[in-house]
């Protein structure tokens, strides 16, 4: 995968997996914003020519028309590959971020010129969450633009909507995830808002898989002031969130 000279991105290489001896690279000079997100690319070999290293974000000295520095501003995120080339420019650098593999530094046969290292963070571990694009998007537009584009989602509900107790007795509610388009990811589940003088405890506050119930308790003591209480159940996973409201009546 090359991105051409002097374009200006956003480009966005998204959940790509390749056994090609071949990786991911800007080419000739000075394309900016391209984005390796979650890839795989187990058979990148380690090229001292130049253009097969799994990441290359480098400068290319001079390479065809002397191109000099390829990438700026441009981000490995999540991507397992054998080797990396991440470097820094004046006015510029390149990230590498939760990538998996060995960072080829200056110095090498495969590194031009004397080209300091970009910023590596969490090298050899993966991080979250685990899409960049994917986090993002669902930041900006909301879970319901992932799945317009073929990701998957999750719906959060819960039952009864209201219940109304004594104080010092405990209400329960059904809590339930259902997913949908193929998703299958944990959604963690908590709590927010609840009255004081009250206890609440989830019977699981993780649904394996995006598929389940669980029960909520909210328990009241006799000090609980009666009223009407709205609090919010929260589902979450590593990029996808959303919440529903129920009410309780404490009498």
């Amino acid at each position: 995968m090359v991105m051409q000279s002097r374009v200006t991105g956003p480009i966005v290489l998204l959940n790509f997996y390749s056994t090609q001896a071949a990786g991911i690279a800007p080419h000739q000079r000075w394309g900016t914003g391209m984005l390796a997100d979650n890839a795989v690319l187990p058979d990148a070999p380690r090229n001292p020519n130049g253009g097969a290293t799994g990441i290359a974000y480098q400068d290319r000295g001079n390479h065809g028309s002397g191109q000099g520095g390829a990438p700026g501003w441009s981000v490995a995120w999540n991507v397992t590959t054998p080797y990396f080339v991440v470097q820094k420019f004046p006015g510029g650098t390149n990230w590498c971020i939760g990538c998996v593999g060995t960072k080829v530094s200056t110095g090498s046969s495969e590194v031009t010129g004397n080209v300091p290292d970009g910023d590596y963070d969490s090298l050899g571990s993966l991080v979250t969450p685990n899409s960049l694009y994917l986090a993002q998007l669902a930041e900006r537009k909301g879970p319901a633009a992932l799945a317009a584009i073929g990701y998957g989602d999750f719906s959060l509900a819960a039952t009864p909507v209201w219940q109304a107790v004594a104080a010092g007795t405990t209400a329960n509610y059904t809590v339930n995830v259902s997913p949908s388009n193929g998703f299958s990811d944990d959604v963690e589940l908590s709590a927010i808002g609840l009255p004081p003088g009250t206890n609440v405890h989830l019977a699981n506050n993780v649904i394996a898989g995006g598929s389940g119930s669980t029960t909520l308790s909210v328990t009241t003591s006799h000090s609980t002031h009666p009223g009407i209480y709205l609090f919010v159940i929260t589902a979450r996973d590593g990029n996808l969130f959303h919440s529903t409201i129920v009410s309780l009546t404490v009498h």
